[in-house]
């Protein structure tokens, strides 16, 4: 009885959703002056491609036929290397996947002008769809890039937007579309005319996700993970900083870090750039 009870207390714990901790970045900027990254967008809608291209060669090959998977295997990476995309392919659990890290840039490479009759020749009608689905897509991408002040430029970026999504719907089903998805054809044209001077790709985050890359390299190649490799890192960042800024400058982005930080390690300051003093 008493174990019913404690699982029927349990049940009655608010869930925790949302942040756990206070943002870093405190109240310094408004969500009203937040941007979708179009990077991102890029990225995620690229997995959707993905998924539903690698679905369909799923449902058309015998994937329990190893000739027929060599084969299959054989021309993805073929196509990988003809558009110089370096993406891998495997089978796992009775299914074709993507083998390993497979960044934008790489699916950005392996969809643009991607010969998909050659692995979906089964489905002409379907395949062509796809096809000028994805071409479609990359010729929305431009529009967002080339961002133009006149009234006529953001009537057509709307239209466009809503009838890329339509497409695709057309083509997967509405059951399909993303939350991205939406945003893009709901309110990213919103977005790319709110600002009079510079178009939404000024606002993406390439550069953050390339740091992201290096760091994630940097420690996976470092051979002594016993210290505090964050630590490490974050500290190698800052001698990046120190490049650039001035004393002055320095002791600012130290004090700012240690005043939301409230339980960080970086008590020396002298000890984020000593490498650099010599």
């Amino acid at each position: 009885m008493a174990e019913i009870d404690n699982e029927m207390k349990k049940s009655e714990k608010k869930r925790q959703y949302g942040y756990k901790r206070y943002p870093i970045f405190g109240d310094r900027f408004s969500f009203q002056d937040a941007r979708p990254d179009l990077f991102h967008f890029e990225h995620r809608i690229h997995d959707i491609f993905m998924k539903h291209i690698l679905g369909l060669i799923n449902e058309s090959y015998d994937m329990d036929n190893i000739k027929e998977v060599e084969q299959i295997l054989h021309e993805l990476h073929s196509i990988s290397k003809d558009q110089r995309a370096d993406v891998k392919f495997e089978m796992k659990n009775g299914n074709l996947e993507v083998k390993g890290r497979c960044t934008n840039g790489m699916e950005r490479n392996f969809f643009r002008d991607i010969p998909l009759s050659r692995v979906l020749y089964n489905k002409p009608q379907q395949t062509l769809d796809i096809m000028q689905l994805i071409q479609n897509f990359y010729q929305l991408l431009s529009l967002y890039s080339e961002r133009d002040s006149n009234q006529g430029y953001f009537v057509h970026l709307k239209q466009a937007s809503i009838m890329w999504v339509k497409q695709f719907a057309r083509i997967f089903g509405y059951s399909y579309v993303t939350p991205y998805m939406h945003v893009l054809c709901d309110h990213m044209s919103e977005f790319q005319e709110k600002d009079e001077d510079d178009e939404l790709s000024c606002f993406n985050l390439r550069g953050a996700e390339k740091y992201n890359d290096l760091s994630t390299a940097d420690y996976f190649r470092s051979t002594n993970k016993h210290h505090n490799s964050l630590e490490q890192m974050i500290k190698k960042r800052f001698q990046q900083y120190y490049v650039l800024l001035d004393p002055n400058q320095t002791r600012a982005l130290f004090n700012d870090i240690n005043s939301n930080f409230s339980n960080n390690l970086f008590n020396d300051m002298n000890s984020i750039y000593v490498n650099l003093n010599f």
